[in-house]
């Protein structure tokens, strides 16, 4: 009896020390290291933007353009781990396949934008932030997700 119980133990630790977690893996490839998300407001009378945006070579970065008529300014904050990059863009991306268009600016807009490069790829969504509408939910909450990476000294 004693040797069934010792073996039915030695066979489960067997069995869970076999287990293990499976590697999570990286959705870095030669289609998403061409990938940008960018968010932030701008100004739809001056065409002054802040923003944030990052990419697939994992650079975190502040992104200023003064209005519309010059080049975006970008500003290293860091750079984020492989999964967070994964993690963003794919809930970015099913948000868009979710909510295929948006775009309700106000003076001040807010707005996620999706760019790839390899593609020839973009979308953009665009609403008000002085209304909390039905149609801008998705957006509004992927853009409050997005800004849990930026670290609070690093925010316009």
């Amino acid at each position: 009896m004693i040797k069934l119980f010792v073996s039915c133990i030695c066979i489960s630790l067997a069995f869970v020390a076999s287990c293990s977690t499976p590697a999570v893996k990286s959705c870095i490839n030669e289609r998403t290291r061409e990938s940008v998300i960018r968010w932030g407001e701008y100004s739809t009378r001056t065409g002054q933007m802040r923003a944030y945006q990052f990419d697939g070579s994992l650079k975190l970065a502040k992104c200023l353009r003064e209005s519309e008529a010059d080049t975006n300014k970008l500003t290293l904050i860091r750079e984020i781990p492989s999964d967070d990059f994964c993690k963003y863009l794919m809930t970015t991306l099913q948000t868009f396949d979710t909510v295929q268009t948006l775009y309700a600016p106000g003076e001040i807009a807010r707005f996620v934008e999706y760019t790839n490069y390899e593609s020839n790829a973009k979308a953009r969504a665009v609403w008000n932030p002085e209304y909390k509408t039905y149609g801008s939910k998705a957006f509004r909450s992927v853009y409050d997700s997005l800004m849990t990476i930026i670290p609070l000294e690093q925010q316009w």
